[in-house]
């Protein structure tokens, strides 16, 4: 494949997490939950960009205007309220390179869409895991970020003194998540994604990371009725604490919701 120079930057943009959303959810992150947030606050963590504030508030189901908006919302809700709509807004634009470089190949014909369902999968788990809603959601939105940098390194041909498999890009994935504030159980779960089972270091949480990336591989190539001809690694369904048939009852139910 040909690459032109709009091709490298959005693998780099990729590689390195740049969107103004993720930009956006970082400032976030390094703020104190509880901290009251004035006009030159929000100012401070959009940039100033008018882009960035539309599209914050396109993701509110109130459709205020800026100055509603910042009373109702930035003041009134505050920063866990502002960070649930950033991370709508990052699940809506993180996987946008594939779409521009990678659509012939069939891995990513639907990499956004699996990406989300196993976000919401693993947002159901949050209170077995002892994560917040978001923390979870968030672990299941990067995890197969890694097996996206190595495909695209790969059909793109990108030289790099630095591994282009998979393992090496969750590691420099999750240096950057932790650079941006990223809590360590968001970090630690891409850095964990492909290293031996037996070396992680949240059990449950890769369980049911696994086993659900598997599923919702198996629907997108088949169909949702195959799940049928999946067998997951038992020791990992002993460790979810469910049979199989309850788990892929729970996924179907998961899939019609949303």
């Amino acid at each position: 494949m040909l690459m032109d120079k709009k091709t490298i930057n959005d693998f780099e943009n990729l590689l390195n997490l740049k969107s103004k959303g993720m930009k956006f959810l970082a400032n976030l992150e390094k703020l104190n939950p509880n901290h009251k947030l004035k006009l030159e606050d929000f100012e401070t963590l959009t940039d100033g960009d008018n882009e960035i504030v539309e599209s914050i508030l396109s993701f509110d189901s109130h459709n205020y205007g800026f100055g509603e908006f910042f009373e109702k919302i930035v003041i009134g809700k505050g920063i866990l309220h502002l960070r649930s709509l950033a991370i709508q807004q990052v699940s809506e634009e993180l996987f946008t390179f594939h779409d521009q470089v990678l659509l012939d190949n069939e891995d990513f014909k639907s990499f956004r869409k699996r990406s989300v369902r196993l976000a919401n999968f693993l947002k159901s788990y949050s209170e077995e895991l002892g994560e917040t809603k978001d923390d979870a959601y968030l672990s299941g939105l990067f995890f197969n970020l890694p097996f996206a940098c190595e495909q695209a390194g790969k059909l793109l041909l990108i030289e790099s003194s630095d591994s282009i498999e998979a393992g090496g890009m969750a590691e420099r994935i999750a240096d950057k998540l932790l650079e941006y504030g990223f809590s360590s159980f968001i970090t630690t779960m891409v850095r964990d994604s492909y290293k031996d089972f037996d070396t992680v270091s949240f059990p449950l949480a890769q369980a049911i990371s696994r086993v659900g990336n598997e599923a919702f591989l198996k629907i997108h190539k088949d169909g949702r009725n195959s799940l049928s001809d999946l067998y997951p690694d038992r020791a990992l369904l002993d460790i979810i604490g469910v049979s199989r048939r309850r788990l892929f009852e729970i996924i179907k139910k998961q899939l019609s919701k949303n």
